[in-house]
């Protein structure tokens, strides 16, 4: 891969994910903890995140 194509793939995983202002990695950070609740019967309902892009 050339510098200009890990470039591209760096800045795209740091994108805006959805309406929530989170990147894909915290996203997943984020869906991971709650996933984490929902397991520990915390909460009733896994959110899921969805993508909302261009």
């Amino acid at each position: 891969m050339t510098k200009d194509v890990k470039r591209y793939l760096v800045d795209s995983v740091n994108q805006q994910f959805n309406g929530t202002g989170l990147t894909i990695p915290s996203s997943l950070n984020d869906f991971a903890q709650q996933f984490g609740l929902y397991c520990e019967k915390k909460i009733d309902r896994l959110p899921v995140p969805e993508y909302v892009g261009a």
